[in-house]
């Protein structure tokens, strides 16, 4: 077998593997001053089907002037105007050193955490997917960007 065909005997299971997971909804944000307390993340997701597996991941964007070491959201999930689950999420964003545990890529620190894994709905239905910051500060500085997405497995 000829280096050419090992590599794509490689390349192609991969690229199937992970184009399974299609994104099929999102909700984006850039800051300017930081991440403020009053600004969510939120969509209302198109028809999940019992048949399929979910997963809720969150994408944040940290500058250097991002003063703590971990970060709380909150994460709400609302079905026909009645809130589903509230939960608190924690994430470590550098250790007590100060190392980032994501590099650095022109000053900025890129994030992709799970929210929730493995989401099902017990019958055909929309739901409201939100999440704010939960830190001790109205404005959160050292955040530029942040996106939610819903991915079907």
């Amino acid at each position: 077998m000829t280096l050419k065909n090992l590599f794509l005997a490689c390349a192609i299971p991969t690229l199937m593997f992970f184009s399974c997971e299609s994104v099929i909804q999102k909700s984006e944000k850039n800051f300017t001053t930081g991440w403020n307390i009053q600004d969510s993340l939120s969509f209302l997701s198109p028809v999940l089907q019992p048949s399929n597996l979910y997963r809720l991941k969150l994408n944040v964007t940290f500058t250097e002037d991002y003063p703590f070491r971990n970060i709380y959201f909150q994460v709400g999930i609302a079905h026909k105007d009645s809130f589903l689950q509230h939960s608190i999420a924690r994430f470590e964003t550098s250790d007590e050193s100060g190392y980032w545990y994501e590099k650095s890529s022109g000053g900025k620190h890129d994030f992709e955490w799970i929210v929730l894994d493995s989401l099902t709905s017990k019958a055909p239905s929309q739901y409201q997917f939100s999440v704010k910051q939960y830190m001790r500060l109205d404005t959160l500085p050292g955040i530029s960007s942040a996106k939610l997405t819903i991915q079907q497995l």
